[in-house]
């Protein structure tokens, strides 16, 4: 029976493919492109390899830190390499259900790298942004190619980064620490993102000790005439003008000699609110600390979770559209008996979501008259 070798990149990744395969485990029999294989998986836990600098190159007195910048690099084991080597040993095909990014692709490289390169192991990369079943499904109806591009522009990035960032690190660290004989810290650290990421923290510390606080007032008015409770909203919300404030406190005191006032004239309209688009990694990050109190750490393990229940898409992104493969329609149908959900909402959505849909086939089908 053939072999097949489905790499992933973290576990709970791979359990879920599993169970979309129709197995359990890390082996198991299913069907792969319409005949029975046996199916051997593991995963990568990120990259299997970090790059180095050779050995010469570690003594920091010995070397300038300029000539790190030309100075020979090694790849160093910083992930399972032996237990994916194991699975893909005997693989006729893998699969690589790397994430669906550039890191992903990049990870790819090393387990074709790792596995491909002395024997002729056909390689297929699977593409998904979510662990359903249908999902998993239509990945394996549609394998391609990693993006070597896109692979080669991390690998790239990753030397960068290590020659800028070391670099830059025993200069600064040196130079400091020789200037300095008082400072607290063994090393000083520089890297091409931290660096710019605590430029805006201290600039947002700046922003918040020089904040000075200013008194406002607001204008309050209840209406026993509202459904919501009779609570009005001032649209200028905040007036900070102490003259204009007491001048509103001075009519609300002798409106009618009981503090009410009369309403004259009312407009209505309508407005219409279009849905909030997907949120970028950034933005969601963004949102976490700042609605919900939750560290990056946390925002993200929370919403791969999520992703690997199907409920959202690929979390890791930099855009706001859903794929085209995201199954929108299953997802509202898993919230249909959540009681947090007002009654009927889910099922109005999901009837539009059918709507639109045959809408979108006709289309396709160039039939017009819908």
């Amino acid at each position: 029976m053939k072999v097949v070798a489905v790499v992933a990149e973290k576990p709970s990744v791979m359990q879920a493919l599993a169970s979309a395969l129709g197995g359990c485990g890390a082996e198991f029999e299913g069907r792969f492109l319409g005949e029975r294989v046996w199916y051997r998986l593991a995963a990568t836990k990120g990259h299997l390899f970090a790059l180095d600098f050779v050995e010469a190159y570690d003594d920091w007195e010995a070397v300038e830190p300029r000539e790190l910048f030309e100075a020979p690099l090694r790849l160093r084991p910083a992930g399972p390499v032996a237990e994916v080597r194991e699975a893909c040993q005997e693989a006729d095909d893998v699969v690589l259900c790397l994430d669906d990014d550039a890191e992903g692709d990049a990870i790819c490289a090393e387990v074709a790298d790792l596995c491909c390169r002395e024997k002729k192991t056909r390689l297929y990369r699977a593409r998904f942004s979510a662990t359903t079943k249908a999902d998993v499904e239509r990945a394996f109806r549609n394998l391609g190619e990693p993006d070597w591009n896109a692979a080669e522009g991390v690998a790239a990035r990753q030397e960068l980064d290590l020659r800028v960032g070391v670099a830059f690190t025993r200069f600064l660290t040196t130079h400091f620490r020789q200037k300095f004989a008082g400072l607290d810290s063994s090393t000083l650290s520089f890297g091409p993102c931290q660096t710019p990421t605590l430029g805006f923290v201290v600039r947002r510390q700046d922003e918040i000790t020089h904040f000075v606080a200013e008194d406002y007032w607001v204008l309050s008015a209840e209406s026993a005439d509202l459904d919501d409770g009779g609570g009005l909203r001032w649209v200028r919300r905040k007036c900070f003008d102490f003259d204009l404030a007491a001048e509103m406190a001075r009519f609300g005191d002798v409106a009618n000699g009981e503090e009410y006032g009369v309403v004259e004239e009312a407009e209505t309209s309508s407005v219409s609110t279009r849905a909030p688009p997907g949120l970028s990694t950034v933005d969601l990050l963004k949102l976490g600390s700042r609605l919900l109190r939750l560290s990056p750490k946390e925002t993200m393990r929370l919403a791969e979770k999520l992703y690997l229940e199907g409920l959202i898409s690929y979390p890791r992104t930099e855009t706001t559209r859903y794929p085209a493969s995201f199954d929108l329609q299953g997802t509202l149908r898993a919230q249909l008996d959540d009681p947090r959900w007002p009654d009927g909402l889910v099922a109005e959505l999901l009837a539009d979501e059918e709507h639109r849909g045959a809408v979108t086939r006709r289309l396709a089908e160039g039939n017009t008259g819908v």
